[in-house]
């Protein structure tokens, strides 16, 4: 879960820094071939791990966050997945 620690901390606190990185972490997905609609398959299965990890305790408030979360994540992320993105 530690690979979600940015999603979470940039849902809770944006920062600029953060910013940077998920923008860098889009970049990285298209080199390794990954395309945008990817992202939607991806939100799709995160979240129905994340409700088998939490078990009982999985509600629909808990997934509208993580959906939130990823969701703003995968905008950033997505302003980084070009070929001509150059890191700040």
């Amino acid at each position: 879960m530690r690979k979600y620690h940015p999603i979470v901390q940039y849902y809770l606190r944006p920062h600029p820094g953060m910013k940077n990185y998920l923008r860098l972490l889009g970049h990285q997905h298209h080199q390794y071939g990954a395309n945008v609609e990817d992202y939607v398959a991806f939100e799709v299965t995160l979240l129905s791990t994340l409700g088998v990890l939490h078990g009982e305790r999985w509600n629909d408030d808990i997934a509208m966050q993580w959906r939130e979360a990823f969701q703003m994540a995968v905008q950033i992320m997505k302003e980084g997945h070009r070929d001509d993105f150059v890191p700040s």
